[in-house]
């Protein structure tokens, strides 16, 4: 069998180049996910070839280039190999889309073209619903024999809701890759969502589908996790008030003890200036949109990681933040609200808030941080192996192996959900 991935990462060859160009929304969660899927399906392949399109925004206004440069190279993971072809495209807004999915058409073809026999099955795996990707991919299934599957990690419809930060121009194009996606649909033969609540949205029939809402390096449980906590609260993500990041902000402020605690937030988004302005005032740091590095190594000397999103909106079924992940892992105690896309299991592994009054989450951060320290590392602890142990990237990807066997092996009873 031949593996083909269509993805949106950031290769290392041209990774500080693509961070010094953007300006805003640094694409940091949909990157690191990519790179966790790839280390995943490299435990199960000698090879495969990766035809890339960088994830960024449009020139002016998101990115400084008007260009994204090609890197074509070829290296190992683990005792895989891997062939990376990452096109050149430009980041105008609306030639973008056509150019890219023009190259991913090109590049696609070309690989199928090459490993095309009667004896070989080829599978194709797109990273998200992105217009260029799935339309290209499409076309070629009326030359091609191949099989098409799609990881879903955000519906189409919720792409780039913050509105007020594009022009009239880049509104509309945002309008285009929110369309109804039937026709694309018809021609994808499995699907990877990060939630449950995601195949009721997307696909109407019976297809093969795995939810996988998230892994963490394999690796991780090599490193070393010993680290002084240290006496603030941390939020990383985007700074936007439908994530509940200006209750938490408004909370701490009106919190009456553990007054010692600074509050740090990381990322960008629309609530950026009412913080800056209640920094003067309280004991707030805004770090600003800072390396995925930077934020890892915060999280984990943090005193308690919060998520402030609440269970509020559509939008929050067919959502799994991927800083949940993170905080796990980190060995960090963990604070936040029950979500309708966060699997159950996951709460015996953190504390959660009892409601969403400003009031309540202020009580709530405070009882969490009066729990003598040794307890709360414990549940952290507990926390960090259970993400270790049970959603590492090998055993995630391991899903996806079986959902490619079932494609390829589809029989009239098959189980579609596994």
């Amino acid at each position: 069998m031949n593996l083909c991935l269509c993805f949106g990462y950031f290769p290392e060859t041209i990774e500080e180049d693509i961070i010094s160009n953007t300006k805003c929304y640094l694409q940091n969660s949909a990157n690191v996910l990519q790179k966790k899927f790839i280390e995943g399906i490299a435990c199960y392949f000698k090879s495969f070839t990766i035809i890339n399109a960088p994830f960024v925004g449009y020139y002016p206004l998101k990115y400084r280039s008007i260009y994204v440069p090609k890197t074509y190279f070829q290296h190992k993971e683990g005792n895989a190999t891997i062939d990376v072809r990452s096109y050149s495209f430009n980041t105008l807004p609306y030639l973008t889309h056509k150019e890219r999915k023009y190259k991913c058409k090109r590049e696609v073809s070309r690989w199928l073209y090459k490993h095309q026999n009667e004896n070989d099955e080829n599978v194709v795996i797109v990273y998200s619903m992105h217009m260029n990707f799935i339309l290209a991919c499409a076309e070629l299934k009326k030359k091609y024999r191949f099989k098409l599957i799609t990881i879903i990690p955000d519906l189409p419809k919720y792409f780039n809701t913050s509105g007020k930060w594009y022009s009239i121009l880049h509104q509309k194009i945002n309008n285009l890759m929110k369309k109804d996606y039937v026709d694309e649909l018809n021609c994808i033969d499995g699907f990877v969502y990060l939630t449950e609540y995601m195949n009721r949205e997307i696909c109407k029939e019976e297809r093969p589908y795995v939810v996988i809402e998230g892994m963490v390096s394999y690796k991780s449980a090599e490193e070393s996790h010993i680290h002084k906590h240290e006496k603030f609260i941390l939020y990383t993500g985007t700074m936007a008030r439908k994530y509940g990041v200006m209750n938490l902000v408004e909370a701490f402020t009106i919190m009456k003890h553990n007054k010692d605690y600074k509050l740090c937030l990381c990322g960008y988004g629309d609530c950026i200036s009412e913080i800056q302005h209640l920094s003067r005032e309280y004991n707030i740091d805004y770090k600003g949109e800072i390396s995925n590095k930077e934020v890892l190594d915060l999280q984990k000397k943090a005193a308690l990681l919060i998520n402030p999103r609440v269970n509020e909106g559509e939008y929050v079924k067919f959502s799994f933040p991927s800083k949940v992940m993170e905080y796990f892992v980190s060995g960090t105690p963990v604070l936040m609200h029950k979500l309708d896309g966060i699997p159950l299991e996951y709460y015996d592994y953190c504390f959660t808030f009892n409601g969403t009054k400003l009031t309540e989450i202020a009580q709530q951060i405070d009882e969490v941080l009066d729990i003598k320290e040794s307890e709360r590392l414990f549940l952290a602890e507990k926390a960090n192996r259970f993400i270790l142990d049970e959603k590492n990237s090998k055993i995630q990807c391991k899903k996806l192996v079986e959902l490619i066997k079932i494609i390829l092996n589809k029989h009239e009873n098959s189980v579609n959900h596994i």
